[in-house]
């Protein structure tokens, strides 16, 4: 652990040793030796605060770390232990009110100390002061804690003199070594002798004199040989690298859960399978043009490559990614973060995935995980829930700041489903106006996206004819020898390129379509008729289908079925899964090796349509619209398609290897899933494929009825090990859960009336307190939720364990005939309110559903300034997450109140300034009902202050331009300014806004705030310019010196000047200005 966590730590646990005190200090007769470590509790936090603000703003190299770490861990364990100790004691205290007196309580602290001399109280306390002398006299900490040296040396001496809390007869006979944990690990502690005799192994310092750090006990103590106690030091060595080590892994495993939990996918692969279709010298000419060139060099830019289908823009991406990273390898303050967008990933691929994406890429490119990333997983894990895009959008923003340059590379952004892809443009937007961030996006000419781009550097893509020679040229081995003659050769690569006029996958499918030609007549024939332009790819695709139409029986029903999975299945498949898919004999009640079909065979019975991606291991279609064109031609070549994929998936999951039911540890249900590839496909898909096709498919409900697969699908379903659940994930799914739980969660409305009419309850209840009814409301099943409200045996208003009820989590999934279904009933609460206190209202605001909001305001019995639990409102929910039709709507009613204060002491302006919301903010400061200072009561923080620091030049100067706000406030936190602010994250055009205003301060000097976690600490004494100058910042640093006259000489607390700061952070572009 860092020695900051760990001294930070160490002080919160003396501070709960001495409110415990308290309790037991009564205790009659209670020894000295107790008195005597309560004493010096004050000591010890004294001594630990000054080295937290030592550490806090002293650079440490990985050498000093571990040497601090050597003496300040130790310290913490016998800390905890102290704390142990008298926690017990406290307790039985408490328990027992008659224990007034030592000789009661006496029998109660032997047990606590489990034989242990060492762990009584005054050699704990002994152990710590001695850390604490050798902390002192650290070359780090010895001016800080020079005064402190002879009170430590005199409490050891008091506590070496004070009779022992229990006489050394009470503990075992000499001759027993206690292995407790802390000897065990090199900590400090005491030992009986093997002979018999004690040999104290304290917390001495100093073995030969030399100034090599000895962690066993002082010199004067030993009676051992020289060779013993350099035998016992390098076993000691031995021990604390090895902890060194573990502590290192046990670090790297937590910022990689952090980092699964915030996106578990990996684009890396995908960079890979990309990558791998270039043909040597691709590219190349987009590399070397001007308009890339510029892109890479200037800061600010941003590159729209435009392209229609076919056109190589997705391997060009590739390429991109991969240029930037090669280019800017060696540099830590550049980072880079890419996304895929990808036709039949859309269900996965909303907004949140996306934002999460690139935030991850770019903090897991971060020497250590920022605090803004470390705070947002810390607000989250306890209730387990995940950001909102809002939350995402604003860290997303804050970890970009922490960069001195970004390039933020999206490929097909018109793949991508339209409502997500306004959202995704509009937080690009929003990254653009960071003047270090430069974006790069690849997409086919849609007018909408266009229009987003026409200020930016427009590259034109066309894939260039030698690109598609080559192509041509490296598949040529693949036709008959008899096609191998130099001018044949010629005359198919030219009429290829032709027919394909700039499009890639128009000359894939043109030389796909050459392969089996049996003659020269039949070859120059088929290359006279090839088609050309966007509409051949139509033309091509049904020719290919054609050709597997004509193979052999078996081949043709292989390829049928290949493409059928691939083209309806509701993700995309590995090469396992399908395998698995398609080896299922119906009937049979386990998977037949036997019967499994190479990969190999699957893609050469499909004419060229169906590729496997390497590195993902990922089966799929060659393009987007090869699935566009099976898509909307399914009911021709293959209509039982979802029909034959639930059953199939029916059948996996009732195979007899799951009739065990659930898994009860993490590793048994790896295992499952391991050996079973499409388990978890099955599980969670069977009910999407049944809701379809509209009929009960063979094997429902016989699987239904069957508690034990039921039980172990749900397993499959809800388990997820990239969820942030950690150790025992395997176990965090819903209990109790009934076959109607599922079908009423999937929507199949055939098989919920089987079950209703076969006799089930309507209303059962999983361990999430959740109903049939309440599954279906969440997913928005309005026929389901008919049916069992109609059974009239139903309550529409049961809660879930978080006290949501059907309405509400409808109107907060935004299923509004859900909830016109529900408010029906006449029986729905309408007043019920959440765990956090949420109404339905506030949870359709909070989402954005405007229709909702409106219909449920409608009712008249919503309060529209209700407050959660949290003290957030409807109106302050919809501003905080950007929802604009929704503030709109709440603003035009006369009740609502604008500028009511709400969640951490903020207004609805507040949270729509801070999270970048521009039209939201003019529709607040627009009503003339809102005070645009108003100030925050965590952080005593104003609109502009909050703007200022994230990055939101337009709010920023909206709010200077209503000549109200208080340009140079300081906040009640660290009063630090607006300026402050805008400085340390580099927002130039903030700084220069502010700075032309002519009202602030510009040498203005933050006050120092002190952190349990170090990467909250802030050092005081720090200007505008110490800010801009430590964060490397040039243009912001050259403004403050030549526009706004900031004084260079400045000092922070720990005495260095802002060209120190940029020096000692390695920005030498930054230190050469002072020296200009």
């Amino acid at each position: 652990m860092d020695p900051l966590s760990i001294i930070a730590s160490t002080i919160g646990i003396i501070g709960g040793i001495a409110t415990t005190y308290n309790t037991i200090s009564n205790i009659k007769d209670l020894p000295d030796s107790f008195k005597k470590v309560n004493n010096e509790l004050p000591l010890v936090e004294r001594i630990l605060r000054k080295a937290l603000q030592k550490v806090s703003f002293s650079p440490l190299d990985g050498d000093q770390r571990q040497a601090i770490g050597a003496i300040t861990e130790p310290c913490e364990k016998k800390a905890k232990e102290l704390k142990r100790i008298f926690d017990d004691l406290e307790k039985k205290c408490t328990q027992d009110k008659e224990s007034k007196s030592w000789g009661k309580v006496r029998g109660w602290y032997r047990d606590a100390l489990r034989g242990i001399k060492a762990h009584r109280v005054e050699s704990l306390m002994t152990d710590i002061l001695y850390g604490l002398k050798m902390l002192a006299l650290d070359q780090l900490f010895e001016v800080a804690l020079k005064e402190d040296i002879e009170d430590v040396k005199k409490a050891i001496q008091e506590l070496a003199n004070v009779e022992p809390s229990l006489d050394d007869s009470e503990f075992d006979t000499p001759g027993v070594i206690h292995a407790s944990q802390e000897n065990a690990t090199g900590a400090f502690g005491q030992q009986n002798n093997i002979q018999g005799g004690q040999s104290t192994f304290n917390s001495g310092y100093n073995f030969t004199g030399n100034g090599n750090t000895n962690y066993f006990g002082p010199v004067n103590k030993y009676d051992c040989s020289p060779d013993m106690r350099n035998e016992v030091k390098a076993i000691y060595q031995n021990l604390e690298k090895r902890m060194h080590e573990e502590r290192v892994q046990t670090f790297r495993k937590e910022q990689q859960a952090i980092l699964s939990w915030i996106n578990s996918f990996n684009y890396g692969n995908m960079q890979s399978d990309k990558l791998a279709r270039r043909q040597e010298g691709t590219g190349k000419w987009l590399l070397e043009s001007k308009q890339f060139q510029k892109w890479l060099k200037a800061d600010k830019q941003t590159i729209f490559c435009l392209g229609d289908f076919g056109t190589g823009k997705t391997v060009l991406t590739a390429i991109v990614v991969e240029h930037l990273r090669a280019q800017f390898r060696n540099d830590p303050s550049i980072g880079i973060a890419f996304i895929y967008c990808e036709y039949n990933r859309r269900k996965e691929q909303v907004i949140e995935h996306f934002l999460s994406s690139l935030l991850k890429e770019l903090a897991q490119q971060h020497a250590c995980l920022p605090g803004a990333v470390l705070s947002l997983y810390e607000q989250h894990k306890e209730n387990r829930t995940r950001p909102s895009a809002s939350e995402l959008s604003a860290t997303l923003m804050a970890v970009a700041g922490l960069y001195s340059r970004v390039f933020i590379v999206i490929d097909a952004l018109d793949e991508c489903d339209g409502g997500c892809r306004a959202k995704l443009l509009t937080n690009l937007l929003r990254l653009r106006t960071l003047k270090h961030v430069s974006i790069f996006v690849a997409a086919r000419p849609i007018l909408y996206i266009e229009e987003e781009f026409e200020d930016s550097i427009i590259l034109e893509v066309q894939a260039r004819d030698s690109d598609i020679q080559r192509y041509i040229h490296e598949r040529l081995p693949e036709l008959p020898r008899w096609v191998r003659r130099d001018g044949l050769q010629a005359e198919i690569c030219h009429d290829i390129t032709k027919s394909a006029a700039g499009m890639f996958l128009l000359a894939e499918l043109h030389f796909n379509s050459l392969l089996g030609i049996p003659t020269l007549k039949a070859l120059r024939g088929a290359l006279k008729v090839l088609p050309t332009g966007s509409k051949a790819f139509d033309e091509m695709y049904e020719k290919a289908m054609e050709r597997i139409k004509n193979q052999v029986p078996n081949e043709t029903a292989l390829a049928m079925q290949v493409l059928s999975w691939i083209t309806c299945a509701e993700r995309p498949l590995s090469t396992a899964e399908l395998q698995h898919a398609l080896g299922v004999e119906i009937g049979e009640k386990q998977l037949d090796e036997d019967n499994i079909t190479p990969i190999d065979q699957m893609v050469s019975v499909c004419a060229g349509l169906v590729t496997v991606d390497g590195h993902s291991d990922i089966i799929r279609l060659m393009h987007y619209t090869t699935h566009a064109y099976l898509n909307k031609s399914q009911e021709k070549w293959f209509p039982a398609a979802d029909v034959d994929i639930a059953e199939i998936c029916i059948a996996y999951i009732s195979f007899k290897e799951f009739d065990s039911g659930i898994c009860s540890t993490d590793e048994e249900f790896e295992a499952r899933l391991s050996s079973s590839e499409l388990y978890v496909y099955a599980a969670r898909n069977w009910g999407h494929h049944v809701r379809k096709v509209s009929c009960l498919v063979p094997g429902l409900l016989s699987f239904l009825d069957d508690n034990c697969l039921v039980q172990a699908s749900i397993q499959a379903i809800w388990a997820d090990g990239d969820d942030g659940v950690g150790m025992e994930y395997s176990q965090a799914f819903p209990r109790a859960m009934t076959g109607l739980h599922l079908t009423a969660y999937f929507g199949s409305i055939e098989a919920v009336q089987a079950l209703l009419q076969n006799g089930v309850d309507p209303d059962p209840k999983d361990s999430y307190q959740r109903t049939p009814l309440w599954l279906a409301a969440s997913e928005g099943h309005d026929s389901v939720v008919r049916v069992l409200i109609g059974t009239g045996r139903v309550s529409v208003n049961t809660m879930s364990i978080g006290r949501y009820t059907p309405l509400h989590i409808a109107g907060m999934n935004g299923h509004g005939s859900v909830v016109r279904l529900l408010l029906g009933t006449g029986q729905a609460v309408i007043g019920s309110k959440s765990r956090t206190g949420q109404s339905p209202l506030s949870a359709a605001a909070s989402m954005g559903h405007t229709s909702l909001v409106e219909q449920l305001v409608r009712t008249g019995k919503f309060d529209v300034n209700g407050m959660s639990r949290s003290k957030s409102t409807p109106l302050s929910l919809a501003a905080k997450h950007g929802h604009f039709d929704v503030v709109k709507l709440l603003l035009s009613m006369s009740q609502v109140q604008p500028d009511q204060v709400t969640e951490g002491g903020r207004t609805p302006l507040s949270w729509a300034a801070g999270n970048g919301h521009e039209s939201i903010t003019k529709l607040l400061i627009d009503t003339n009902a809102v005070d645009v200072n108003s100030r925050d009561s965590n952080y005593g923080r104003s609109p502009l202050s909050w703007a200022a620091e994230n990055g939101h030049t337009g709010i920023v100067r909206m709010l200077l331009k209503t000549n109200l706000v208080d340009v140079d406030s300081r906040d009640t936190e660290c009063r630090r300014t607006p300026l402050s602010r805008a400085s340390d994250n580099g927002h130039e055009a903030i700084v220069e806004a502010l700075l032309d205003t002519g009202k602030v301060d510009v040498n203005s000097t933050s006050q120092a705030r002190y952190m349990p976690m170090p990467q909250f600490n802030i050092e005081g004494g720090r200007t505008p310019l110490s800010w801009a100058a430590g964060r490397g910042h040039v243009g912001v640093v050259d403004l403050l010196l030549r526009k706004g006259s900031a004084d260079p000489s400045l000092e922070s607390a720990s005495g260095r000047t802002p060209r120190e700061w940029a020096a000692g952070n390695g920005h030498q572009a930054v230190a050469k200005l002072f020296d200009d």
